[in-house]
């Protein structure tokens, strides 16, 4: 997810920062077995691939935090109007706020996001 949301060449239609907040969302709090039935469920099948390093530290505190805000304004936007994406609901302007401070929070914690990922050349 960090590399994504590092990427620029995204369509304007890919709000980077709500599709790592669905992602986020959908994984905290459960365990893999947990995590990987959702998965199944909500795409009907799961390509296994390590990505991050099994014996990474801890997400770090103010990464948490940072996510943690962003469920709770993608929830309020939910809640008031779920046909439109945050970037274009009711807390638009608390969304663009939020995704500065996100960018802020991973650009400050990109070392621990670079350690804790499997080189790609040796996924494939």
């Amino acid at each position: 997810m960090f590399r994504v949301l590092k990427t620029v060449d995204h369509s304007e239609f890919l709000e980077k920062s709500y599709y790592l907040l669905k992602s986020y969302h959908l994984f905290n709090g459960k365990n893999r077995r947990e995590f990987e039935k959702d998965l199944c469920r909500s795409f009907g099948s799961l390509v296994k691939m390590p990505l991050l390093t099994s014996d990474r530290a801890e997400l770090p505190s103010d990464v948490k935090y940072a996510l943690d805000c962003g469920i709770s304004l993608f929830r309020l936007n939910e809640a008031k109007d779920t046909s439109v994406p945050p970037s274009e609901g009711p807390y638009a302007e608390n969304w663009a706020l939020w995704k500065e401070r996100l960018d802020t929070v991973l650009s400050k914690n990109t070392n621990y996001f670079v350690s804790i990922q499997v080189v790609y050349i040796h996924v494939v």
